[in-house]
């Protein structure tokens, strides 16, 4: 093996290309997510007998998303995994082997990871445009990762 094929190895085993997770597989990995987190939440509110924001004696389904305890529950579950040194993925994003990353393919800071959360409000906000932006542009990007600056890529290793 000559000195040339050694560097051509090591360069491409460095630079090898990451391609960036696509809409169907985020929102499949979101899916998870958000039934994981509905059954906590539910668990949490029920257990707890949290009241909900409006007084009403009827349980809403909706209450479990807009809820301030379920937001604080999703933030923590969201920012935490995604800025874990060994995973930077929630449970649903590890299922498809995913991960957040900076625009360097490190891992992101906790408080990336919350600005990241907090963005997708805004994603959400505009009739769900800035998640279908991940399936049409360049690097697969949503409003959400634009902000915070980050990148959901597929793990080969």
């Amino acid at each position: 093996m000559t000195l040339n094929d050694i560097i051509f190895k090591l360069y491409f085993h460095l630079n090898k290309p990451r391609e960036n997770a696509g809409f169907l597989l985020r929102l499949f990995a979101f899916l998870i997510d958000f039934s994981l987190l509905s059954i906590l939440n539910y668990f949490l509110i029920v257990t707890f007998d949290i009241k909900e924001t409006v007084h009403s004696d009827a349980f809403s389904p909706l209450s479990l998303i807009i809820h301030p305890y379920s937001i604080i529950v999703n933030w923590l579950y969201f920012a935490i995994l995604e800025s874990s040194q060994n995973y930077q993925a929630t449970i649903g994003k590890r299922i498809f082997k995913l991960k957040v990353v900076d625009m360097y393919d490190k891992k992101i800071s906790f408080g990336k990871a919350s600005g990241r959360f907090f963005a997708k409000a805004i994603s959400g906000l505009l009739l769900g445009i800035g998640f279908f932006m991940i399936g049409f542009t360049k690097n697969r990007q949503g409003i959400h990762d634009m902000a915070a600056g980050t990148f959901v890529k597929i793990k080969y290793e």
